[in-house]
């Protein structure tokens, strides 16, 4: 590990903030390289002197002794490399430190020509996230950041309530405005040399305040409700598994997810921790008078839930593991699984001041 009195002061401060967010920043070498790679010297100073909440430019430039039309450019350049996040609420800009996940990770990879340094990155941010503690941090809660969308098609409205917030379609019908995107994690993937066939250009949905952020920093473009949709029968064709922001209201993000390269399901795949995704509200149910017993389940299931029982040849699940996807369902080819209301289940919180304020007082930040 490096010294340090090697580091610069301004990178460490900049990980001492980070580390304050409900989601911390684990101190490790790959996190160091990471941020001087994607920071100035100037750029980390400002990201060190963030307060937690959002903050206007006056605010963060009394913080920082720096006048507001100093740092109103440096601010810029920052959102424009995904550093920050702004909005604007009645003609004021206000600024938000971006979290490493869900956030700056993302971003970097959200986009292609950035003359950084992709193959490196890609391999320091996996380094970090599953071998240098920041999956144990990101995953390290009872309320998780992401939550699994059951495709709809499999449930039956007339003999089970499904609510809005549970549909894929409603939410993104429901949301003022959505982008598509490139799928960050297969991008990684890509330049690590391990990504898979699943598609990455215009793959991932962003909705609300954070696809308006996306598009006008150049991260994602602007999409109708119908490309969103297409995009969601697409993908669920394809057995990929819907994961979205895990509140109720405000929801920032859809991704359409494959089991070998995502970030949010290695947390169960190369992590280990079962509850790394909230799961939906459904889970699978077989009937033994219809099913063949062809395995083709257990060979689908994104998170190994499904195990063949040797003697009666049916599927068996484990209810802690799996998502209620419905990625064994639509694959079913004697249609002998159907999507039932999970007993135990725990809706996700109202809304992301809820989500996070629940995340930091089960890590003991508040």
């Amino acid at each position: 590990m490096a010294h340090l009195t090697q580091i610069k002061k301004s990178f460490l401060d900049l990980i001492e903030r980070l580390d304050k967010n409900p989601i911390g920043a684990p101190f490790a070498d790959s996190l160091v390289e990471i941020l001087q790679i994607l920071y100035t010297e100037e750029e980390a100073k400002i990201g060190a002197n963030f307060p937690l909440h959002a903050t206007t430019t006056e605010g963060l430039g009394k913080r920082l002794g720096m006048a507001p039309d100093k740092l109103a450019p440096l601010l810029e350049t920052m959102a424009n490399k995904g550093l920050v996040v702004d909005t604007v609420k009645n003609g004021k800009t206000y600024w938000r430190l971006t979290p490493l996940m869900i956030g700056l990770f993302e971003f970097t990879f959200m986009r292609t020509g950035t003359g950084l340094p992709m193959k490196r990155l890609a391999e320091l941010m996996h380094r970090y996230r599953i071998e240098d503690g920041l999956g144990r941090e990101f995953f390290g809660s009872e309320t998780q950041m992401s939550r699994t969308l059951v495709f709809e098609d499999l449930i039956k409205p007339v003999r089970t309530e499904v609510l809005p917030f549970e549909k894929a379609s409603e939410i993104i019908k429901n949301a003022e405005i959505g982008s598509l995107q490139m799928c960050y994690c297969r991008h990684e993937a890509q330049h690590k040399g391990t990504v898979c066939d699943a598609p990455i250009k215009d793959v991932c949905t962003a909705l609300g305040p954070a696809a308006d952020y996306l598009i006008r920093r150049g991260f994602a473009r602007k999409a109708s409700v119908e490309e969103m949709l297409e995009v969601l029968e697409r993908t669920e064709k394809l057995g990929l598994v819907h994961l979205a922001d895990n509140v109720q209201e405000g929801v920032a993000f859809i991704c359409h997810c494959c089991p070998c390269c995502c970030g949010l399901l290695a947390g169960i795949n190369k992590l280990n921790i079962p509850n790394a995704v909230a799961p939906s509200g459904f889970l699978p149910r077989v009937d033994p008078d219809v099913c063949v017993g062809c395995g083709l389940c257990e060979e689908r299931c994104p998170v190994d839930a499904i195990t063949m029982d040797e003697t009666e040849n049916v599927p068996l699940y484990n209810a802690g593991r799996c998502l209620g996807c419905g990625v064994c369902a639509t694959g079913c080819p004697t249609e002998a699984i159907a999507m039932v209301r999970r007993e135990d289940w725990t809706p996700p919180p109202k809304n992301t001041a809820e989500k996070f304020t629940r995340i930091a007082r089960e890590k003991g930040k508040i």
